[in-house]
Order: structure tokens, then sequence, then C-alpha cells
């Protein structure tokens, strides 16, 4: 779940750039009623297959981000196998792929080489960074490429104000790129900053001088360690887990986006998608969410959990209200 806030210059074709993916969206009652027509078992339902990926290229990184559970390692995934895992998820149907997940995806030394792959077998095609080597040669890499938006995700704001590593070089390179992009017109991908919002949230202030060098801000919520949010029965089924799907850099296969210590694997992918996304622990998953008996993991996240998505739509709606004027959307991404 997130919120976006959009600069008040941000385009129609920008906004439609940045929301990319988002109409991918799934009603899930009705895989609801099906598993009541059938007594519970996913009979019919494993013709789904997903829209949406993400593809963890790297486990490098500079930064030790506080909402980030990454582990220490300098792990990339090689050309040849993220060209395998690409071409598996296109002829599984994907259509929007996000070339990141944890680490610092310009650190890949073959960069270039997936970023080829990935604007040849995807028709809408995601970079996000954490903007510190995001320099001019990077950044004259990634516009080579016809990319449908660039995000910039930041610690939460109060951290990095206070002097986190390299903040006065994402906000320069933030704004050289995004006068790159202005520069270059249509053709551009969309720069979108993406922020965590904890608690407390991130000042107003901050996020105006976001929306100074950016098409948007995106906000959104932070999956807690366990313990931090008390969980819930009172769950709601998450539609992620019917449309998105996550490869990590081993090939490890999540239907979950926010489970990034990778506690809920289905499966690893050596082939085709389907026999790990239709497969027994992706339905186990799947019946968890649509019958309430949900993972530990799922009471704490603002997709699953109404008292968190209460908490968060609560903290999302006062800072936007501290920012009156700006245009303002929600979606279950």
């Amino acid at each position: 779940m997130r919120y976006i806030l959009f600069s008040r210059e941000c385009s129609e074709q920008r906004r439609r750039q940045v929301t990319a993916g988002v109409a991918l969206a799934i009603d899930t009652r009705y895989y609801r009623h099906m598993l009541d027509l059938t007594n519970g078992q996913d009979a019919g339902l494993g013709a789904l297959l997903p829209r949406s990926a993400n593809l963890e290229i790297t486990t490098a990184c500079q930064l030790a981000c506080s909402h980030c559970p990454r582990q220490p390692g300098d792990d990339h995934l090689s050309p040849a196998l993220a060209r395998a895992a690409m071409a598996a998820l296109q002829r599984a149907g994907v259509q929007f792929i996000t070339l990141s997940y944890l680490g610092e995806p310009l650190l890949h030394p073959q960069l270039e080489e997936i970023l080829a792959d990935a604007t040849r077998l995807f028709p809408q095609v995601a970079f996000v960074t954490n903007g510190l080597a995001l320099d001019r040669e990077r950044a004259e890499l990634l516009l080579r490429f016809p990319l449908t938006r660039v995000g910039i995700s930041l610690d939460d704001a109060h951290r990095v104000a206070a002097g986190a590593t390299g903040w006065q070089a994402i906000t320069a390179n933030a704004a050289a790129f995004h006068r790159r992009c202005a520069a270059l017109g249509a053709a551009a991908p969309a720069l979108v900053v993406q922020s965590v919002l904890t608690t407390p949230p991130p000042a107003a202030a901050a996020v105006a001088a976001w929306l100074a060098c950016a098409d948007a801000v995106e906000l959104r919520q932070e999956v807690p360690p366990h313990g931090l949010m008390p969980e819930t029965e009172d769950c709601i089924a998450c539609p992620l887990a019917f449309r998105q799907v996550v490869v990590r850099h081993d090939g490890r296969v999540q239907v979950c986006c926010a489970d990034m210590a990778g506690e809920l694997a289905v499966g690893t992918l050596t082939g085709e998608l389907a026999p790990v996304w239709q497969g027994a622990a992706a339905w186990r998953l799947r019946r968890q969410l649509l019958t309430g008996d949900v993972p530990e993991l799922c009471r704490h996240c603002a997709g699953v959990s109404r008292p968190a998505r209460a908490a968060y739509q609560a903290a999302a709606t006062a800072l936007a209200a501290e920012l009156p004027g700006w245009p303002i959307a929600e979606d279950e991404g």
C-alpha cells in the first residue's frame, strides 16, 4: 500500500508512468468465492499468473538504511541467469518489471546488459536506486534505455536529514537526474522519490523539498520487525499475492513484496515460473490469506492488517494535509 504525492508540474503522461502497474490489481473476493465453491481447494484458480515482478539483481549496497534487513554481501545475479529469469517471467505474462529489491542495482558490474535484456523483454521497466551512485555516467546509462520510471529510495527523512551518509550527494544526484529527464521530455522516465513512512513521519518540509526535484513522492508503509506492532486477527486478503512476484538474486520466489527476509518464499525459479507460482506452497499461503489464517509477518503489514492500514493511512493523510495543493493518489501497489 502506498500514498503518492505528485509535483504540481507533473504531466498526465508522467502520472501514468509513476502509477504504472497499479491497474493490474485483482479483486480477491472472486478467489475467496471460488474457494468456497470448491470446499477450500484451489481448483480452477491455478491458471492465474502474475503481471508484475521485482527482480533482485544484486545484494551489494553502500548504505545501511534502518528499514532494510539486507545482510552483508556482494552477490550479483549474472547476466545469463538474469536473462533466463526475465525470459521465464515474460513467458508467464509479466508486463511490468522492477529491477530492484534489496541491494543497490547501480553497483551491478554488468548493469547495461541487464537493462538491455529487460527493456527488450518487457513493455514497462522500472528501476530503483538509493541515488548515491547516480552520477553523470550512470544517469546517462539509465537514460539510454526506455525505462518507465526511476525511483530513488530513501531511508525515512528524519534520520536521513540528521546526517546519514551521502545525503547531499543523493539530493544533488536526484536534482541533476530530474533536469536531464526534463530536457529529454516525453522520452524520459518519470522520477519518483520513495520513502518509508515511519513513526515519527518525515517532515512536510522534507517532502516538499523532494517534490521540487522529482515528479512524485511515494510514501510506503513500513513493515516493522515482529513485536513492534501488535499482530491482529483483523486482516484482509492481500491482492499482491495474486498479481505480483519477487525473484531474489539466488532464484528464490516470493509472492509477498514485504517479505524481505525471505520467510515466506514458495520455491526456486529453475525453469518456468508456473510450477512455483501455482505450486502447493504458493497456494497454501494464498489460502491462508483468503481464509484469515494469515502468517505472523502479514499481521504487521498495512496490506493485510486493518489496524496497521488505519495507522498508516492516518499518518499519510496527516502529512498530506500539511502540503495543500499537491495532487495525491492512494493505491495497493
